[in-house]
């Protein structure tokens, strides 16, 4: 501690990359109602680097303590009672750890005024899972607060945290249902009533012989509609006929009142719009976008290349922008029969006029009237682009919500996204847009697997959904670049499995658009240039099940590394269950009602016994199931594999490919299976000796006058790490004790690809 309110954590960072292990000191200053200030190396200068950090651990160690960790910070509810505000805040305790989590938890708010109120209990969360925990607190009125959280093991302080909690009190709120995307009803909608629920925020007691009433007006005041409830519920539904909603702006206004006394009063407008300048895009309740009335799942890229070059993928979109007018790249756009996404104020101007700021300046108004003036009615405009990672660049939550709302007012018939980079910018700018777009990057490392893992992308989902409400739409941007073309040296671009299994855990999370970074980067990688395309043709085959078919929550796994969605459509089952280890996992579905159901992209079917279907999952599969005979798969993942291999594309990483030397006096090279040390094949693929993921290589490299070995090693699961190095290089010690036997020169060395 460091002085009353204020703290300093120590702490150390591991390192590493392929060769070597480095700890680096960091520290973590906070003070209440501050910004924290982090001196660490890693933090102020290395942005979403892969294999710079290395999970741990350590036989007889407790790393309970370095492991805990926290999700976001909310607002449950907020309610009167006796004078004092009640409030409720939730947030999760996460344990990843291989031993239990003992924690004595101190939860504080601090207000404005310096008014702290603590709250102490203690907490039990056990390896691999996630506690929800809520604190209640009773406080003298609403402001902004600062919430801390510090967890304590053994006396010691293991996990602390601080964020801004604004809590305010709104005795009654009208949370209008239907129409359901920012209380519009569109030209294309068909709706019957205007619903909506009314939240009373006192006690059950205080409304007891109260009166509720809620008015329909149009825009004049006149009043079309009227609904009385006596002694109304906490939370009330009530509805009218749409019908009653005239052109333009309508208002739906409540009052409680007890006696001669108004309680609380309260006034949301509804809008009935005309058709659409242009094209007309919305949300709907299945959290869908919905373009001129036909639901979509639109793909887009980031650019890097010429519009029609883009557009040979078969893409939605292109995300265009940086400029005051947009309008000719929506032209070229319209050509190539692509949609836009209009980045307003990004680059140089983000920068002139937003980043730093704190208020929705007269400035950025003027600016952002102009653009939108310029595309809202273009054929081709699909959505804007608010923010681009907003958190790294620091923008103020309150300014993006203003923009927002600028946005709703100007462009009612165009949606905005945010892409956000971490979980916590999920939560701060939830309420600035109405799609969220992050992009969890799973980060691959050369030679290796995945630095991040696919459970990253999970975690964002989980985290996704729960700010979302139920109210935005869910996207996700899935990495399809390397980070080694921007300077890191172990970074490698996804193989085509990884890349299918991000975006099948993005569908099977609920996630309805794609936004790919980026076009410009996947020329030099093969697996990305010919499978992306491809997997666009598989995404869209599956799509009506998605927004058609019944979910069905019947199907389950046995492992809770398969993580699966269902549904019911048109009297038949399909599942999607993906893989989010780089292991094999031998794996039980429940899935009655059925005897066999075919596989989809694999071309094989699988039989089901007594409602259970066994499969086997290699790292990171995705298997698509159905017992619908009439489905035709648009593409074959073993044809596709031999394209991409026979390209020398990577199309499974974890696979192992293998050669063997020619006859004669050469250099040597000695490939080893790949895999993170966690997974791989010990046998020869049955293709042969010059095909496999690195089959390409092999050809050229024997071709070229050079022997070629393929090794083993012993897997992390059977022998601690380092013995797979000593593996290695026992085997490169025979190889050259071997070498006058198998004719290769072992004077010029032995290097590994």
């Amino acid at each position: 501690m460091v002085g009353q309110y204020s703290w300093r954590k120590e702490a150390w960072e591991l390192m590493a990359d392929l060769s070597s292990l480095t700890i680096f000191p960091s520290a973590l200053i906070r003070r209440a109602g501050e910004r924290p200030l982090v001196e660490s190396s890693v933090a102020n200068g290395l942005f979403h680097t892969p294999g710079k950090f290395l999970d741990y651990a350590a036989d007889g160690v407790d790393l309970t303590p370095f492991r805990l960790r926290r999700g976001l910070f909310s607002l449950n509810e907020t309610r009167m009672v006796a004078g004092r505000l009640n409030a409720t805040v939730a947030f999760d305790l996460k344990n990843p750890t291989g031993q239990v989590a003992d924690v004595a938890l101190q939860v504080g708010l601090t207000s404005a005024e310096g008014e702290v109120i603590l709250t102490e209990s203690t907490a039990r969360v056990a390896h691999g899972t996630t506690q929800a925990l809520t604190v209640p607190f009773a406080l003298a009125k609403s402001g902004d607060y600062l919430l801390t959280l510090v967890a304590m093991s053994d006396g010691a302080v293991v996990l602390d945290a601080a964020d801004a909690m604004p809590i305010r009190f709104v005795p009654l709120t009208i949370d209008v249902t239907r129409p359901f995307f920012r209380n519009n009803l569109y030209a294309t909608e068909k709706l019957e009533r205007v619903e909506a629920t009314v939240k009373i925020g006192l006690t059950k007691d205080e409304i007891t012989g109260a009166t509720l009433r809620v008015f329909l007006k149009d825009g004049a005041g006149t009043q079309r509609a009227e609904t009385t409830v006596v002694d109304p519920m906490l939370e009330q539904r009530i509805a009218f006929p749409a019908a009653c909603l005239v052109q333009g702006e309508n208002t739906l206004h409540a009052t409680l009142t007890k006696g001669d006394k108004t309680m609380a009063e309260t006034t949301v407008a509804v809008h009935k719009l005309e058709k659409a300048p242009g094209t007309e895009v919305r949300i709907d309740e299945r959290l869908r976008m919905v373009v001129d009335g036909t639901p979509v799942l639109p793909i887009v890229w980031w650019g890097g290349a010429t519009f029609e070059e883009i557009a040979r993928t078969g893409s939605d979109g292109i995300i265009v922008g940086h400029s005051s007018n947009p309008r000719p790249q929506l032209d070229k756009l319209q050509a190539v029969g692509q949609k836009g996404c209009v980045v307003l104020m990004g680059g140089a101007m983000a920068k002139k006029i937003m980043y730093g700021r704190t208020e929705f300046t007269d400035e950025m108004r003027a600016y952002v009237r102009g653009v939108v003036t310029a595309v809202k009615d273009h054929p081709a405009m699909l959505c804007y682009y608010l923010s681009d990672e907003p958190e790294i660049h620091d923008v103020s939550a309150d300014l993006l919500r203003a923009y927002y709302q600028t946005l709703r007012e100007l462009a009612p018939y165009h949606p905005v996204l945010i892409a956000n980079d971490s979980a916590r910018g999920l939560n701060t700018y939830a309420h600035c847009h109405d799609m969220f777009v992050p992009d969890p990057y799973i980060l691959p490392v050369k030679g290796a697997g995945l630095q991040r893992g696919m459970d990253y992308v999970v975690t964002f989902m989980e985290t996704m959904r729960a700010a979302g409400k139920g109210r935005q739409l869910l996207g996700l941007t899935p990495q399809v670049f390397n980070y080694g073309d921007y300077g890191q040296h172990n970074g490698r671009a996804p193989s085509f499995v990884e890349q299918r299994c991000q975006q099948y855990l993005g569908i099977v999370s609920g996630v309805r658009f794609f936004s790919y970074y980026k076009y410009g980067d996947i020329r030099g990688y093969l697996e990305l240039r010919i499978g992306v395309p491809e997997l666009m043709k598989e995404i869209r085959a599956v799509t009506p099940v998605l927004f058609h078919g019944r979910p069905d929550a019947t199907v389950t796994a046995d492992k809770n590394v398969i993580h699966l969605a269902a549904w019911r459509y048109q009297g038949e089952r399909y599942v999607i269950a993906c893989n989010i280890t780089p292991g094999t996992v031998e794996a039980t579905l429940a899935l009655s009602g059925a005897a066999t159901v075919r596989v989809i992209s694999e071309g094989r079917s699988v039989t089901i016994n007594d409602g259970k279907l066994c499969d086997h999952f290699g790292p990171h599969d995705v298997h698509i199931y159905t017992t619908s005979s009439a489905f035709r798969s648009p593409i074959t993942l073993s044809d596709l594999q031999r394209r991409i291999e026979k390209a020398g594309g990577a199309f499974i990483t974890t696979s192992c490919g293998c050669g063997r030397g020619r006859p004669g006096s050469s250099p040597s090279r000695a490939g080893g299976r790949r895999g993170g040390y966690m997974c791989g094949r010990t046998r020869e693929p049955a293709a042969g000796p010059t095909q496999g993921w690195n089959g390409g290589r092999i050809r050229w490299t024997t071709q070229h006058g050079y022997a070629v070995a393929d090794i083993n090693y012993r897997l992390s699961q059977e022998t601690a790490f380092p013995v797979q190095i000593c593996d290695c290089k026992t085997a490169i010690r025979w190889l050259r004790a071997h070498a006058e036997k198998y004719g290769y020169d072992p004077k010029h060395g032995f290097s590994q690809f």
